[in-house]
Formats: C-alpha cells, structure tokens, sequence
C-alpha cells in the first residue's frame, strides 16, 4: 500500500513535466519580456541559452550530450550549492528520479530553482523578491 502511495504522489507530481526544446523556450520567455541570447559558447555543453531581465535576473536552459551528462551536471551543481548552504538558515526541496530531477533552495538571500528532464536543465538564482515571477515561467515551461 505505501509503494502504491509514492507511485500514485510520483505520478501527480511529475505530471506537469515535459521535456521541450530550445524554440520553446525562447517562446515563452520572450513572451514574458525577456531577452534569450544563445550563450553556448561561454560553456561546454550542447546548448545553452539565457533569457534575462532587470537586476541580475535570469533563467537558463541547457542541452547536454545526453541524460548522463545532464545528471551529472545537475548534480554537481546541486552539491556545490549544498556545499555554500551549510550552516544557512533556508528551505529547500530536491527530488530525483530516473528521467527527472529537481532541486530548490530558498534563503533570505536568494532563491535557486534546478530542473532535469532527459538531457535538459532548466537553472535560475534570483533575489527572493523575483521567486513569484520565475516559479511562474517555470511552471509555465512544464519543469
């Protein structure tokens, strides 16, 4: 009974996930008066692109090679901001599966927002007072 429960909460809660594409993406942050500039070059992955906003704030989309890629950068990125939280008063949530990761942290000084889905992260650190708006794009992104 307990298995079937984490299934069933598993299953509602990834269902709002899809994985989508470069053009997507620039889609919908355009839409929300953001500029996308294609920033590949500044890093060692497939693609990137950046859509950014007023004060520093910003959201990345990344392609990786492959899942693996992806999972190991995600995870990476996750203990180094782990690493910089201890001892910090904060909140945060991290949940992973085969196919999909997330991870987010909230402290008095700034909100951080990771997603993995397939080859795919999504990436965001913003001052708390954009959290409302970027939880938003995201959801509107599908991560």
């Amino acid at each position: 009974m307990k298995k079937l429960v984490l299934i069933v909460f598993g299953i509602f809660l990834l269902s709002g996930c899809t994985k989508i594409n470069e053009s997507k993406f620039e889609s919908v942050l355009k839409e929300k008066g953001y500029e996308v500039t294609d920033v590949t070059g500044d890093y060692n992955f497939k693609k990137v692109l950046r859509a950014e906003k007023e004060d520093d704030v910003y959201i990345d989309f990344y392609v990786m090679d492959d899942e693996d890629s992806a999972r190991d950068a995600f995870d990476s990125t996750r203990n180094a901001i782990e690493s910089e939280r201890k001892g910090k008063l904060s909140g945060y949530v991290s949940l992973s599966f085969k196919h999909y990761q997330r991870y987010s942290l909230r402290t008095k000084e700034k909100f951080t927002y990771m997603c993995r889905i397939d080859d795919t992260v999504v990436y965001t650190q913003v001052k708390p007072e954009y959290r409302k708006e970027v939880k938003s794009i995201i959801k509107d992104l599908g991560y």
